[in-house]
């Protein structure tokens, strides 16, 4: 197979294996509903019929061989994917119990699991006359899914583990498991029919032609099932931490601001052209929090701020600049946001100012939030 012609599937935030509908909702909501005829994957590893199908399904189908000799209905496949997910609901995390055994990881109620997973599949079997999955009769089993996949198990504690961070495992040029380490991720490799060619790195690989360059492709495994819901259910969630901003108290790390070379009517900012000395107060609606030290002698301005700041909805963080003058302190101006923006930001994030006065002579400014560190 040519690597131009295969088809890629990239889905950083949703688990590009589970093709779910619009109809499932967030693992923040109180259930999660899965419609029928929906089409579902699920990884699975192993070459019998138990590992594969599970101990949900008819306990005579012991070899996998057997489970497929009266079936000739094989399609070659082309898809390559490099996907992340979150186990983020019970059916889930009922049925990501073997690739989470085969990684050696017992689950708890106070840890987290998310899964990295780049994969090929070349082709693809039905499952004979199907196999229900006994949760209720939820699930059918309509085909096996044959090809080479790795998956690095990711285990964290669940006050910690963010609905993102499994997200940001995989880069373009990372290492996923150096990646991990550094968000206080635990990582378990698991391979199916690959190996890396450099020993001792899980390179991320983002399209076909990185794959084959980075991986040693073997004899094609099962790697995933296709099933079809029966009919309409519900999954109860199982919450990560949340990664974004909230109301309440939260570090202002760092504020910048740039000004515009001059001022509203042209003029320069120092009789003698020079550059304005600025002073930056950061203010919570009319609440005063921090005033910096004095920046000379330049129109940009960054302040490590390190001030709390406890925010609340419906209110405008708001950054004011005076240019210091002996002779009298000049206005330059002021910028804000409200706060129900900022609260779609993670922290960490440079989050852009929007909200000027009239008499505003800067250009642009950046505010930095961070968890306050215990």
């Amino acid at each position: 197979m040519k690597s131009s012609r295969v088809k890629r599937v990239s889905a950083i935030f949703l688990w590009c294996g589970l093709v779910l509908s619009s109809a499932v909702l967030s693992a923040q909501d109180t259930a999660r509903v899965y419609r029928q005829n929906q089409p579902l994957q699920m990884p699975v590893v192993g070459n019998d019929a138990e590992s594969l199908l599970g101990g949900a399904f008819d306990s005579h189908l012991k070899k996998l061989e057997k489970a497929f000799a009266d079936t000739p209905n094989e399609s070659n496949t082309d898809v390559f994917g490099a996907v992340v997910v979150n186990i983020d609901d019970d059916l889930q995390s009922a049925l990501m119990k073997g690739i989470l055994a085969k990684a050696g990881i017992k689950t708890e109620p106070n840890k987290r699991y998310a899964l990295v997973r780049m994969y090929r599949t070349v082709k693809s079997k039905e499952v004979p006359l199907g196999r229900q999955y006994q949760g209720e009769g939820k699930l059918l089993a309509a085909k096996v899914l044959y090809g080479h996949a790795l998956t690095v198990v990711l285990e964290g504690d669940s006050a910690k583990f963010t609905n993102t961070a499994a997200a940001r495992c995989l880069k373009r040029t990372g290492d996923i498991v150096k990646e991990a380490t550094m968000r206080g991720l635990k990582a378990t490799i698991v391979t199916q029919g690959l190996q890396p060619k450099t020993k001792g790195t899980v390179p991320s690989a983002m399209d076909i032609g990185e794959f084959e360059r980075r991986y040693q492709l073997d004899k094609p495994e099962p790697i995933a099932l296709e099933y079809v819901v029966l009919n309409d259910f519900s999954a109860m969630p199982i919450p990560f931490a949340d990664a974004r901003l909230a109301p309440g108290t939260w570090r202002v790390a760092k504020v910048s601001v740039e000004l515009q070379p001059r001022k509203l009517n042209n003029s320069h900012w120092d009789p003698l052209r020079g550059k304005p000395d600025l002073v930056l107060t950061l203010m919570l609606n009319k609440s005063i929090y921090a005033t910096s030290s004095q920046f000379n002698n330049t129109f940009e301005a960054s302040w490590n701020c390190a001030t709390q700041m406890k925010m609340d909805r419906g209110q405008i963080v708001q950054v004011s600049v005076i240019d210091k003058d002996p002779t009298g302190d000049d206005y330059v101006g002021a910028i804000g946001i409200e706060t129900d923006s900022i609260f779609h930001y993670e922290p960490g994030q440079e989050i852009y100012l929007t909200i000027k006065d009239e008499n505003s002579s800067i250009k642009s400014a950046t505010i930095l939030f961070e968890r306050i560190k215990k």
